[in-house]
């Protein structure tokens, strides 16, 4: 018995795989949309890629929240290793992220609250190996990882970086690394190599501070200025004023929160449950539309997503999606039908994508969780003018996720 997928549509493409729009079809007739994150065939690592991929399926089966997107399957689609969610109709925050498409204040402070639930709820579920609250990191808060549905309801994406104490991991962060994304990173990420909740409530300040300002908190800031101003906490505060300071001045109820959030000190930024409560409370006295409504009258009308129904293959034999051949690139890859396995563990099909044998134990997955399209990127050295250790500095704040030698903290140049 097998679940058929009719791939419809690329939605996006990261460092570690692409994610497509699918029509999932089951044994007895039971039709869905859902988003397929498959993992690149062409991976250095492939079993690194695999082993995270199934970290996250497995994290997101013990979460269980309606901000959290709901994990479906993993599986083997065309011998690749592929997370099966639910899809979302709507758009991710990172449209709205220019001035002159910027969110009304109400509609960022309400998202603002769904997403800080999402991450009380990651904090304190259960860890099924000791019964003690996860304490998950999510690492990677963002507003790419921020969906806003038709209906107006929010969902957090992507966990494919999320770390947790409490809940073991097959995949192994390389040994001197520390996976971030420039331009929502905390300062104790920086100098004290520490990711903790606080700093994904770092991360959600620097994301509304974003959606309010229509540009980066670290906006024009090198990387490297970036770990700079970390390791001068006067210079930091300065600099959060400044920006604070620059957001339209039709938003000053918004400026405390944002404040708080983006403090230096971790102890200093609200708990999840605390920013969620304040959010709301400050979401109710606002001026403009819900949330629900924003969505009604934006989302509703805009054209729903391209494809309509999925055009069969005329082979049954397994075929990997033209995008997925190709390299996606937003666009609609021709419709083909695919075949995963139902229940997770997937014979392998006839060409071989390079990924090994899946552990049973790591695929045999359902519940709830959520998938994404962006895992972090490559080493990202920063010191010295922008190198270190003779490496050429990359990133310049712009969205991704990277990686930050431990090695190089000892080198920034205060301001």
């Amino acid at each position: 018995m097998t679940v058929t997928y009719h791939f419809v549509q690329c939605l996006g493409r990261g460092g570690f795989g692409e994610v497509y729009l699918a029509h999932r079809r089951t044994p007895d007739g039971l039709e869905r949309k859902v988003a397929v994150k498959i993992l690149r065939s062409d991976l250095p690592d492939p079993d690194l890629a695999m082993h995270r991929l199934a970290d996250e399926a497995r994290l997101l089966t013990i979460l269980d929240h309606p901000a959290i997107v709901a994990a479906l399957e993993l599986t083997r689609i065309d011998d690749r290793v592929a997370l099966v969610t639910e899809y979302i109709e709507g758009t991710d925050l990172s449209r709205y992220c220019s001035p002159k498409r910027r969110l009304p204040a109400r509609v960022v402070v309400s998202a603002v609250a769904e997403v800080a639930s999402a991450l009380d709820c990651a904090f304190n579920t259960p860890s099924p190996e000791t019964g003690k609250p996860m304490a998950l990191v999510h690492r990677d808060i963002k507003p790419e990882n921020v969906r806003i549905s038709r209906h107006g309801e929010v969902k957090l994406l992507d966990f494919g970086i999320a770390r947790s104490h409490e809940v073991g991991r097959r995949a192994k962060t390389t040994t001197g690394n520390l996976p971030f994304t420039p331009g929502y990173t905390a300062p104790e990420a920086f100098v004290a190599l520490r990711q903790e909740p606080a700093t994904d409530v770092f991360a959600l300040g620097a994301t509304a501070y974003r959606l309010l300002a229509g540009e980066r908190f670290y906006e024009g800031v090198r990387l490297a200025d970036q770990a700079a101003l970390a390791t001068a906490p006067d210079v930091f505060r300065r600099y959060l004023e400044a920006r604070l300071a620059a957001l339209p001045a039709t938003q000053p109820s918004v400026v405390p929160l944002l404040r708080a959030c983006l403090a230096y000190d971790p102890a200093h930024r609200p708990t999840a449950a605390a920013l969620r409560e304040r959010a709301e409370a400050l979401a109710e006295v606002l001026p403009g539309p819900s949330l629900k409504a924003w969505a009604r009258g934006q989302l509703e009308a805009e054209p729903r997503a391209r494809g309509g129904e999925p055009r069969r293959a005329r082979s049954s034999r397994p075929t990997r999606p033209a995008c997925a051949r190709s390299g996606c690139r937003g666009r609609r890859p021709s419709a083909v039908a695919v075949r995963g396995a139902h229940g997770g563990a997937a014979a392998a099909a006839s060409r071989s994508g390079g990924l090994g044998a899946v552990d049973p134990h790591a695929v045999a997955l359902a519940g709830r969780g959520g998938g994404g399209a962006r895992a972090a990127g490559g080493a990202v050295p920063v010191g010295r003018g922008g190198r270190w250790a003779g490496g050429a500095h990359r990133g310049d704040g712009a969205d991704g996720g990277g990686l930050v030698p431990r090695r190089a903290v000892g080198g920034l140049v205060s301001p």
